[in-house]
């Protein structure tokens, strides 16, 4: 009776636990609802810290574009340090719906990187408003890490 014990528990508690696997999936689905696409936050980057690297210059903002990238960059500031901590390793990239939209994804070979924020400084350096999320063929998340920014 001892050994079914435990295993009578997990079984239990399986119900409990998907609730709150389900339960994060909308709120990090409403978190990505609200969050812009990766190439706005990577334009309002541009407009608003600069390019670190040279580029031509794209003339003069307007006071309007510039409150855009503002407000872009704001809404990224609350909603990736949240969304990160939503993000389980070994869970399904098709378990947060609107994912993969928003972030930019890259092949290496063997798996996928998608990177999703903003980088907010013009030096090297570990950025908390940004990750870098590595996820295989079939969608299992590998990897949430930090991004350490080198040039």
């Amino acid at each position: 009776m001892r050994t079914f014990l435990p295993f009578i528990l997990a079984l239990a508690a399986a119900p409990l636990m998907a609730g709150d696997v389900r339960s994060d999936a909308v709120e990090a689905e409403k978190l990505l609802q609200e969050l812009p696409r990766q190439s706005v936050l990577s334009a309002a980057r541009d407009l608003i810290v600069g390019n670190v690297f040279p580029e031509p210059a794209r003339g003069k903002a307007t006071p309007e574009e510039k409150e855009e990238a503002r407000l872009a960059i704001e809404t990224a500031k609350t909603i990736v340090p949240k969304l990160r901590k939503l993000l389980v390793t070994g869970r399904s990239v098709f378990d947060y719906p609107g994912l993969l939209s928003r972030g930019t994804i890259t092949w290496s070979g063997s798996e996928y990187d998608l990177y999703l924020g903003v980088y907010l400084r013009r030096d090297q350096g570990q950025g908390i408003y940004d990750f870098r999320l590595t996820f295989d063929a079939k969608g299992k998340i590998l990897a949430v890490e930090d991004v350490i920014w080198k040039h």
